[in-house]
């Protein structure tokens, strides 16, 4: 039987959809009034609602759904329409500023005069996120004007999505410059891009509607906790966020120079927890920490946060000052990400790398997650002071490292480091880790000369039981050509490695290993780590660039082989465990 007429539905459409009947009507077959039942419904449209379907399009396929009945018109159009990234079809709901024919005049006055926002109630109830764009489109139908217009009846709804929690800002053109405004009571999450800054149309009323923006979030959304805030911050911005009382999440983007008073306001946020801050510009000023005195006080409000997570993008020497700032007892976890490109000024401050990682450790051994990173390059004729006090490895460092309990990630990649032992040393100082479940230690050559002393293959061995929990495994190995011999009086079938990445010294292996050495190679890490799965993801080309734009052919050639041989063991493990519970079975009976 067809499905009931699309004419009714689409007249309905203008009601409220508390007002919708919920009950089959009698001249319905019983083989209909069945896809009345609630659970039924909710079952086939929460089936196309996942990605698991043989369906290719599942808004298509909902959408067929909406004319069926009103219980799928109304399940359906409860997931079409919960999450929204234009603002532009809750327009065409409302009657245009102009008629489209001879015959619509009248028909629009009549529209205006009873009730104008009918249609855009019923589906704008059922949004939970928006999104504000650029959309032309609309604009000579719907221009600006003649929506205010509209919003200034008595028949608007008294909120226009009375669900929304979450706002995506893209663009302030058109009625998206007002819109915001009125969206802000039920909000939580809001995301607000940078507006066009970055190719240069921020301007003074982009800025200031930002501005107003955040005093009307401190204002009028109670329940927002989360802000992503692209463009520059300004003074007249940060003012407004120590009044959001609910907020936990911040993401912020910092103007050059970034000095400590720069970051005070941050300590009064009274629910702050996860900080995201990043810089924009080059203009950081390189001030190196006093010689042995990293861990001093350089701020009468340091050491104050009670933020437990801390994530920063920026040069060395802005991450440095932010993590001595932010660091306390609360900190948890740790991301560092160094920009690209540096200049001849910042780029000794990467050198700073163990005195970050020494002020988070000595603000709480009990931090969860270090990382930080640099994916720049290295030319090898950059010039190094390597007798500089400002730079000298602290010794308390490796003391540190004895304290630790709880830590779970441990990520030191493609750093310089001019301490020919400092990687050997910072693994041998790590004690048993039963929460560590990754492990990456990769520094990076100053030059081809560079005699950095790495961790060798015997070390291996030592992990399942110092790590019982590792899964990911990261580092570059000193003689990867002289496996011991004694590899199958180490096995542990109970090991859980999932990926182990053997870094060569300089990014690619001076040679092919032969395959009598690759067999070897393999045959001690299954009897080590029986259950890995990937030893080449790390090194595919696709990643090149992420790597620091390493050519890595070779050695993603050697690393293959090594992965064909660990699959080849594992399947004749599986076989023989399968064969010995074929016999046991046998056996029994």
């Amino acid at each position: 039987m067809p499905p009931r007429k699309s004419a009714r539905l689409a007249a309905a459409v203008a009601h409220e959809a508390d007002e919708a009947p919920l009950y089959a009507l009698p001249k319905d077959p019983p083989a209909r009034q069945v896809l009345q039942a609630s659970e039924l419904v909710k079952i086939i449209v929460g089936f196309l609602n996942t990605d698991m379907n043989a369906f290719g399009n599942n808004k298509k396929a909902l959408a067929g759904l909406t004319t069926v009945n009103w219980p799928f018109f109304h399940a359906s159009t409860d997931i079409l329409w919960a999450s929204m990234h234009s603002v532009s079809p809750f327009i065409k709901l409302l009657p245009p500023s102009k008629p489209t024919s001879d015959l619509e005049p009248k028909a629009l006055i009549l529209s205006i005069k009873s009730d104008p926002w009918s249609r855009f109630r019923v589906y704008a109830h059922k949004t939970r996120s928006l999104g504000l764009i650029k959309d032309t489109s609309i604009e000579s139908h719907w221009p600006k004007e003649w929506f205010f217009f509209l919003f200034q009846l008595p028949s608007r709804p008294a909120l226009l999505f009375p669900n929304l929690t979450k706002l995506t800002i893209f663009s302030v053109d058109g009625i998206n410059f007002s819109l915001p405004f009125h969206l802000l009571s039920n909000l939580q999450v809001a995301y607000i891009s940078d507006l066009g800054e970055s190719y240069g149309k921020w301007s003074a009323s982009r800025k200031s509607f930002v501005s107003s923006l955040m005093a009307a979030f401190a204002s009028n959304s109670p329940q927002l906790w989360n802000i992503t805030l692209n463009p520059t911050l300004s003074k007249q911005m940060a003012v407004s966020f120590p009044e959001m009382s609910a907020l936990t999440i911040l993401k912020l983007t910092l103007s050059t120079p970034v000095e400590l008073d720069d970051l005070v306001f941050l300590n009064t946020l009274p629910r702050l927890e996860t900080l995201f801050l990043a810089t924009q510009g080059s203009g950081n000023k390189v001030i190196y920490p006093r010689a042995r005195e990293h861990l001093a006080v350089y701020h009468p409000k340091q050491g104050q946060s009670k933020i437990t997570t801390l994530n920063l993008g920026g040069d060395p020497f802005f991450i440095f000052w932010a993590t001595s700032f932010f660091c306390s007892r609360f900190l948890h976890n740790f991301v560092a990400k160094i920009w690209t490109t540096l200049d001849d000024s910042t780029r000794p401050g990467l050198l700073l790398m163990p005195h970050i990682l020494h002020l988070v450790l000595h603000s709480n051994p009990e931090i969860r997650q270090f990382s930080i990173e640099w994916d720049g390059e290295l030319h090898g004729d950059e010039e190094w002071d390597r007798g500089d006090a400002l730079l000298e490895i602290p010794e308390e460092l490796f003391d540190s490292l004895g304290a630790l309990q709880n830590l779970e990630i441990l990520i030191v990649k493609n750093i310089p480091i001019l301490t020919a032992d400092f990687m050997g040393r910072l693994f041998a100082g790590l004690p048993c880790l039963t929460s560590l479940h990754t492990l990456c230690l990769v520094p990076r050559h100053i030059n081809c000369e560079d005699n950095l002393k790495l961790i060798r293959i015997q070390s291996l061995a030592t992990l399942p039981e110092e790590f019982p929990s590792l899964q990911h495994l990261t580092i570059p190995i000193e003689d990867i050509d002289k496996t011991p011999p004694d590899a199958t009086e180490m096995a542990d079938a109970e090991h859980g490695l999932k990926s182990l990445f053997i870094v060569p010294r300089f990014g690619e292996l001076e040679a092919t290993l032969p395959l009598s050495q690759l067999i070897s190679l393999a045959t001690y890490l299954d009897s080590l780590f029986p259950r890995l799965v990937d030893v080449t993801s790390y090194f595919e080309p696709v990643d090149r660039l992420k790597k620091g734009g390493q050519n890595t052919s070779r050695t993603l050639r050697c690393w293959k082989g090594l992965d064909s041989l660990l699959k080849s063991y594992q399947r004749i493990r599986t076989r023989s465990v399968g064969r010995n519970l074929l016999d046991s079975h046998s056996g029994d009976s």
